[in-house]
């Protein structure tokens, strides 16, 4: 195998790309082939005489054929973007989702300069380590039941966060992990709240692909339920709780807040879906 140059080598892969269905195959062709190259597929359009040496062309080209089998993309490549940076994943977590930016937003204004922060069933870290690149002053606790998922997390406080000491990991499943001693001023969450009636619903490059722990509970509304009784036990007066939510839950979850904390609301997404609990101590 020699040297081949760029358009020589995407004109095959969008052809693939688009006989699977992939809808977006222009772009998503030129993506892959620029984390192969590790450059920005921009790049690409600039120099489209580029050569590509056998070794980047064959693990290209194995990259297609698991995007054209239904493997997602930030999969593929090991990255995906999350609030203006860009997150290692693998499938022991989830992908990062554009409306859970809308609750770091959400967090965001309601952060003063410092204070501890627990990102509870945190997954690649994605929400908290976001927080914290924005508010460098705060102490940041990771907890997960997956040691995979913390094995993530921890690769993605080293790409962002690498020179802040106040980053701890935690193995448990929710607050079990935690020291008693140890109060927040904000909690966030992103636990699974998908019942399995809904599975037929779902893409199959979620089904297929993405974890089913980090999706499913057989009672969402009863996770909620405790979650909320006991985070409201574990937070400084004053101090936030903040959960991404389905729409199917809001009510009962709104509820089960205003039951142990001084204020509760829904906020919504960027699709005017109920999807953020909102709820502060007295």
């Amino acid at each position: 195998m020699t040297e081949i140059n760029i358009d020589t080598l995407l004109g095959p892969a969008e052809a693939e790309l688009a006989a699977a269905g992939i809808e977006n195959y222009f772009m998503e062709s030129r993506w892959l082939l620029g984390a192969v190259l590790r450059i920005h597929s921009s790049i690409l359009f600039a120099h489209p005489d580029l050569e590509i040496t056998p070794a980047r062309q064959e693990q290209f080209r194995r990259w297609v054929r698991e995007r054209a089998g239904g493997k997602p993309l930030a999969y593929i490549t090991g990255d995906a973007p999350f609030y203006e940076l860009d997150f290692f994943v693998d499938p022991a977590v989830l992908i990062p989702r554009p409306e859970t930016e809308e609750l770091v937003e959400l967090c965001l204004a309601r952060m003063p300069d410092q204070g501890l922060l627990l990102d509870l069933g945190c997954g690649s870290g994605c929400i908290g380590i976001s927080l914290v690149h924005q508010k460098p002053q705060w102490h940041l606790h990771l907890l997960d039941i997956s040691e995979a998922a913390l094995i993530v997390a921890r690769k993605n406080k080293s790409r962002h966060l690498a020179g802040n000491p106040n980053v701890f990991f935690h193995q448990g499943d929710f607050f079990t992990a935690l020291p008693q001693e140890l109060q927040f001023d904000m909690i966030v969450s992103n636990p699974p709240y998908i019942h399995p009636d809904e599975e037929a619903s779902l893409d199959a490059s979620v089904l297929d692909y993405e974890p089913h722990e980090a999706l499913f509970h057989p009672d969402p509304v009863r996770l909620y339920a405790d979650l909320i009784q006991t985070a409201a036990t574990r937070l400084r007066p004053q101090g936030h709780l903040a959960m991404e939510l389905a729409p199917r839950w809001s009510a009962a979850v709104l509820d089960a807040a205003r039951q142990h904390f001084a204020e509760a609301h829904i906020e919504k997404d960027m699709s005017d879906k109920d999807r953020m609990l909102i709820a502060r101590l007295a």
